[in-house]
């Protein structure tokens, strides 16, 4: 057969041997999962909702690793993909441009109910009687919002494997993560993204989490404000989080943004409760170090670190 006649089968093979990221291929399921799936999935249930580049940040792979390592999860039906376009993950303000109009965003992973019970047999435990949520590309800006709030999971994690005496105790998010005031006048309820303690050596950093896209104006800030307020003052932190102290981590999407709420705080709120905030750009969250100057605090000049670099006396920082 001539070289001529052979090419169009040549160029048809790679497209035949394709597979549909969205269809779910049983045989390709694994026989065994192991430890570092079991991993993996562990990281989707903690963050919700996370999409490839997310995972493969929090497990120091690449992402071309990180696909060949769920893409089996998937098939075994412990992972879903939900069906998202690029425009809809963007920043608000982005430019429409043909990156963002054309084609879907990576995956976008949560945890299905065999992921839940599998994750439940490996940990001892029994399944909670509850369905994991269902996301649909009607939720766009709510996935997009929560992916973010994944990132400062992963960032945790991240901070946990780089920093020597460094351990995640608590992370709790979502609707686990409102914390009722118990008052019968306004603000009845805290609602952070998330809130966390983490260890560091004989010292824990605990904070709660808004994760800021630009798309909440002052009134909303106000109220969110409001509610810090009285949760600072009501005593119900250490009831909540087992500890006295506590700040409030904003990232906002950028440098423009994250000093525009930080007057916002500093002009609004008491000295007390404005000490309480720390703000920086989502940037910060590619690099796993506390030690950054890249906060901002309302009311004062220039940035800070999260953490001292000077030598801390056992407690909080």
């Amino acid at each position: 057969m001539a070289a001529s006649e052979r090419e169009p089968h040549r160029r048809l093979q790679p497209d035949a041997a394709r597979r549909d990221r969205f269809e779910r291929s049983p045989a390709h399921a694994p026989a065994v999962v192991s430890p570092a799936q079991v991993e993996i999935l562990g990281t989707v249930k903690q963050a919700g909702v996370i999409d490839l580049f997310g995972l493969a940040t929090a497990h120091e792979r690449s992402p071309k690793q990180m696909r060949r390592a769920v893409r089996p999860l998937f098939d075994g039906g412990y992972l879903s993909i939900i069906p998202v376009t690029r425009a809809s993950l963007a920043d608000v303000g982005s430019e429409a441009g043909p990156e963002l109009l054309l084609g879907s965003a990576a995956n976008v992973y949560t945890l299905t109910r065999a992921g839940e019970r599998l994750l439940a047999r490996s940990e001892g435990i029994e399944v909670p009687p509850k369905r994991p949520l269902a996301y649909s590309v009607r939720q766009s800006p709510f996935i997009a919002h929560e992916l973010q709030v994944a990132a400062v999971y992963g960032w945790l994690r991240r901070l946990e494997r780089h920093g020597g005496e460094r351990e995640l105790v608590r992370w709790v998010r979502a609707a686990e993560a409102v914390i009722d005031l118990k008052r019968h006048t306004p603000a009845k309820s805290v609602r952070p993204d998330a809130w966390f303690v983490l260890r560091i050596g004989a010292n824990h950093l605990v904070a709660f989490v808004e994760v800021d896209r630009g798309t909440e104006g002052v009134p909303r800030w106000r109220q969110k404000l409001a509610a810090y307020r009285a949760l600072f003052t009501s005593g119900r932190v250490p009831e909540v989080c087992g500890f006295q102290k506590a700040r409030v981590l904003v990232l906002a999407p950028n440098g423009r943004r994250r000093e525009a709420l930080a007057q916002l705080i500093a002009s609004e709120a008491e000295p007390a409760l404005a000490d309480l905030f720390w703000l920086a750009e989502r940037a910060v969250l590619a690099t796993p170090a506390l030690e950054l100057a890249a906060w901002q605090r309302p009311g004062r000049d220039g940035l800070s670190p999260l953490l001292s670099l000077n030598p801390l006396p056992e407690g909080q920082v």
